[in-house]
């Protein structure tokens, strides 16, 4: 890639396939976003055309008519094409372009790309960049808050998820129950709890319970804006919130979501996608669900 990029770069066409939260938050420079919902994924039959793999048709022109030499593809952090699934955004993008493009060469670009900076092969360019698409601030993925070795364990001795640190989302950090213990002041805390008796044992911590249960019938909906309202309370002032849960796979899942959802005007599924790429173990109830679904057509 980088001899490409130091060659002519006019005749290379470079494709994100990540959703539009991560590419809008920082991506390869000269590299156009293509991500697609999952109705049409489910309607795609193992392929899609060049109209919804490239918006401008300018671009598209120039691909058929064979202006570009080189059509690199790449995603977050998958390291092969043979590991990628059959209905993958990455996958059926490659799919569509080899079958509707021969007079260039289609490539894939393996691993993580955040390593592709730090190496120095490509410039890296997003909300927080400098002069020549240097990056200052954050890598391309969020990265995992680091904590010390002993911190306390959760009931019973062991944490109820497998992911027990938090993960940036943007300004909001995502995690299970007692995380946020570990973390001096770097965060402030918004919990969503049957209980409202959170106990503050750090004077400089904000905090905020949201008295919701993980249940079929419980209303989380009715606390999306207050929390968003807080979130944006402790951005304005410099700091940051951590989300937390018992679990931090469904409760907090739904506020993140909602949250993403109303800042950046997002569809659900690109915000549970961009979500799940850097917490895996996200599932939100599904009454959470059909509730953040009723809040994505009231945006």
């Amino acid at each position: 890639l980088r001899a490409l990029l130091e060659g002519c770069t006019e005749r290379v066409l470079l494709i994100d396939t990540r959703p539009f939260l991560a590419f809008n938050d920082c991506h390869v420079v000269m590299a156009d976003n293509t991500h697609f919902p999952a109705i049409i994924k489910r309607r795609s039959k193992g392929s899609v055309g060049l109209d919804l793999i490239i918006k401008d048709g300018d671009k598209r022109g120039k691909l058929l008519a064979g202006f570009y030499s080189d059509v690199v593809v790449y995603d977050e952090s998958s390291d092969g094409q043979q590991h990628l699934t059959r209905d993958s955004t990455t996958q059926l993008v490659l799919n569509g372009l080899r079958q509707n493009c021969s007079n260039c060469r289609v490539a894939f670009l393996k691993g993580e790309i955040r390593f592709m900076f730090y190496k120095g092969i490509c410039r890296i360019f997003g909300r927080f960049h400098g002069p020549a698409g240097v990056l200052e601030g954050r890598p391309l993925c969020p990265m995992t808050i680091p904590f010390p070795e002993e911190r306390p364990l959760i009931e019973g001795g062991t944490s109820p998820c497998p992911e027990e640190r938090p993960l940036e989302i943007t300004s909001v950090a995502h995690a299970p129950s007692g995380c946020y213990q570990q973390g001096g002041s770097f965060f402030n805390l918004l919990a969503i709890s049957k209980n409202y008796n959170l106990t503050a044992s750090r004077s400089e911590y904000m905090y905020k319970c949201i008295p919701v249960e993980d249940t079929q019938n419980a209303d989380i909906q009715a606390w999306f804006q207050e929390a968003i309202d807080y979130i944006d309370l402790v951005k304005l002032s410099g700091g940051r919130v951590l989300v937390h849960c018992h679990a931090g796979v469904s409760r907090s899942a739904t506020i993140c979501l909602a949250y993403l959802m109303h800042t950046n005007r997002v569809r659900l599924d690109e915000a549970f996608d961009f979500v799940k790429q850097r917490r895996s173990v996200i599932s939100p109830n599904f009454n959470f669900m059909g509730q953040l679904l009723q809040w994505e057509a009231q945006l």
